[in-house]
């Protein structure tokens, strides 16, 4: 019963932000959000605790860790692999008599929520159409990816995901400030957002902004760790990061998320994809540095919908739920040009499988290297479209 309630109150809140945006205003556009708030809630309701794996079982390791520390206490010894912030639910869920997995749960879903609202905003950036906004926030909830991601593996780790959805809503915007903060709360929830936020140099607010950004980013990436440290944890294991970039190195290269590192059949090494990736965004900056493109904020989501999906192709240590951002993006950016739809479905397709075969291994019969061609896939298409679409002279809406 408390699990109906609780995913009720999020169908509603998701209810609420549709409305508030002025969205759910004619008879039409209520039933169809009812109809996909039902379907999406549903199978989560279904789908819950249904194939808790590896992953779902340190989270909940970690939160009896922190039941017998103290609470947050516990955040003063802890040398547990997760980032201080989801630590910091962690010990607050640990507070709870029991359940601190299943509420853990409610977080990831909850920040679904979030990125589906972030979608929808990068869609009004371009667009005061109540079609495409709308349809960008209940597909982002109906992505299988994001229902797996979710309510079975429970792993936080694509939770930062959420902050660059919204640091791309506010670079749109112009909001350089406020994209600097949702950047500082990406890297605080996984040093891996380090790959992605060179790449919002692409958004004129920010490139306009250099180094207030960069301080700006600074600035609440301490602030996040104040409280560790208030509590006593030691400053060099919370700064620069934590877990340490060293500590993340120790992983093995494959983490789960389809790419060079999944063909099993070539022995690579960290920097060969390190190297690709770098070059890769590195081009991509400067083509988009250009003034004929400075104000295409199509073409600025592209840039970055294309660096989410190098990302996960090229570097090492990449788990399962890395994809999942990358298809919001592409969900934002679909709802602007219909055109990329290809490449949104090969995204989607290659996250569901990467994120099935994590939770069931050899229970899905399609091999890893199905979601890599996938993922080459919706590369190509995004560049090509970076490389061939014509100026955007003025910004519909």
């Amino acid at each position: 019963m408390e699990r109906f309630v609780i995913l009720l109150a999020l169908a509603g809140l998701s209810y609420l932000l549709l409305y508030t945006e002025g969205l759910v205003k004619t008879s039409r556009a209520r039933f169809a959000v009812l109809g996909a708030l039902f379907a999406a809630f549903g199978l989560r309701l279904i789908l819950f605790g249904v194939a808790p794996n590896d992953t779902a079982n340190a989270v909940e390791s970690a939160i009896a860790w922190y039941r017998d520390a103290g609470g947050f206490w516990g955040i003063r010894s802890s040398a547990l692999p997760f980032s201080i912030p989801v630590q910091y639910f962690m010990a607050l869920f640990s507070l709870a008599p029991d359940g601190g997995l299943t509420l853990f749960k409610y977080l990831c879903v909850f920040s679904e929520v979030t990125m589906a609202w972030a979608a929808q905003r990068c869609v009004q950036c371009v667009t005061v159409r109540v079609q495409p906004r709308l349809f960008a926030f209940l597909v982002v909830l109906l992505l299988p990816s994001g229902i797996f991601q979710g309510v079975c593996s429970a792993a936080g780790d694509s939770l930062w995901w959420a902050f660059i959805a919204l640091a791309a809503s506010c670079a749109m915007r112009g909001e350089w400030r406020w994209c600097a903060g949702m950047l500082a709360l990406a890297v605080a929830f996984h040093p891996a957002a380090l790959w992605i936020v060179p790449v919002f140099w692409v958004f004129t607010a920010v490139r306009r902004n250099t180094w207030f950004s960069l301080l700006h980013l600074a600035g609440w990436y301490v602030a996040v760790m104040v409280p560790a440290l208030l509590l006593g944890r030691p400053g060099s294991e919370c700064l620069p990061f934590y877990p340490s970039l060293a500590a993340l190195a120790a992983r093995p290269l494959f983490g789960g998320a389809p790419g060079i590192y999944s063909l099993s059949q070539y022995s690579l090494i960290a920097p060969t994809g390190i190297a690709v990736y770098v070059v890769f965004a590195l081009l991509l900056v400067w083509r988009m540095s250009r003034k004929s493109l400075a104000a295409d904020r199509r073409r600025q989501l592209t840039a970055l919908s294309l660096a989410s999906l190098c990302a996960v192709a090229f570097l090492p240590w990449m788990c399962a739920d890395s994809l999942y951002g990358a298809e919001v993006l592409l969900v934002a950016l679909c709802c602007l040009e219909p055109k990329l739809i290809p490449a949104a479905v090969c995204a989607s397709f290659a996250s569901a499988l990467a994120l099935l075969r994590d939770v069931y291994g050899s229970a899905v019969f399609l091999p890893l290297g199905w979601a890599s061609l996938a993922l080459l896939a919706a590369m190509i298409v995004l560049l090509l479209y970076l490389v061939f679409k014509k100026r955007t002279v003025r910004q519909a809406g």
